[in-house]
């Protein structure tokens, strides 16, 4: 049995073992199923609790105990749980999902989505899938979801994510290990939504760029809506400057009704 835990898990442990109890009820996978579990406190007797840290997560099987993070492509993964209990990956310290503005990651999806207006004769491609929350939240009202990941490491944390758990058993989410570009190059689909919440320009311009605004408007069906995560344009990290340009970009290639919506922290358009 796989047991989740977070630096509040282990305080609960803890203050459990110095009353004297002989067992402590937890929840062991990250709150996603709410339940509590009984656990034998002597299950935890010699393990390094104490090098569990705040925000990171871990996982007890067999024994041992050994954090969901991995080094890759001359990068750090792992996943981290900032607010709440719904984990978000972080490479080399960047968080891939918007925490600093949204204290609830599933809030924030089902939101995106609804402002979306999906239907169920809609094909959506879901640019960069990371822990899956997206496609998971698309994929309950749209026919079918193609989601697109170029990192093994995130797809491996992925699976590790109880949160994530449906993104692997739904038949209508298509998963495709490749960067996105190179997905758009060799597919014929044609999309009628496309959500593109891409890493952070520094990380990654490209994916801002107009070379591949061009590539995504060519698998877009003529119905297409497009939301492009941005984050807020005036925090310190991100320049006005690139959510305006992104804006121009989208009108010069024939996007309508191409503007910045606060409430889902990104621009959206349709053709």
């Amino acid at each position: 049995m796989k047991i989740y835990l977070l630096k509040k898990h282990v305080d609960i442990i803890q203050k459990a073992q110095a009353k004297g109890d002989e067992r402590v009820s937890l929840n062991i996978d990250l709150g996603y199923t709410k339940k509590k579990v009984s656990l034998l406190l002597s299950d935890f007797d010699g393990l390094p609790l104490d090098k569990i840290k705040s925000k990171n997560v871990y996982v007890l099987n067999n024994g041992e105990i050994h954090q969901l993070a991995m080094f890759h492509d001359n990068n750090y993964y792992k996943l981290a749980v900032h607010y709440g209990e719904m984990p978000t990956v972080e490479i080399s310290g960047m968080r891939m999902h918007m925490v600093k503005h949204e204290s609830d990651l599933d809030k924030f999806s089902k939101r995106v989505i609804n402002h979306l207006l999906i239907s169920g004769s809609d094909l959506v491609l879901d640019t960069c899938m990371g822990l899956g929350y997206s496609a998971m939240k698309s994929s309950e009202k749209a026919k079918r979801v193609i989601t697109c990941e170029r990192s093994t490491a995130v797809y491996e944390l992925a699976k590790e994510n109880p949160y994530s758990t449906k993104l692997f058993d739904n038949k209508k989410i298509e998963i495709v290990i490749e960067p996105i570009q190179d997905y758009l190059k060799r597919t014929d689909e044609k999309f009628n939504v496309i959500v593109h919440d891409p890493p952070s320009f520094k990380m990654d311009s490209y994916l801002y760029s107009s070379e591949f605004n061009e590539l995504l408007l060519s698998k877009a069906a003529p119905d297409c809506k497009l939301y492009h995560y941005t984050g807020r344009p005036f925090s310190r990290n991100r320049p006005k400057k690139i959510v305006e340009n992104l804006i121009k970009r989208l009108e010069l290639l024939g996007w309508k009704n191409v503007e910045y919506d606060d409430e889902i922290l990104g621009i959206t358009a349709n053709l």
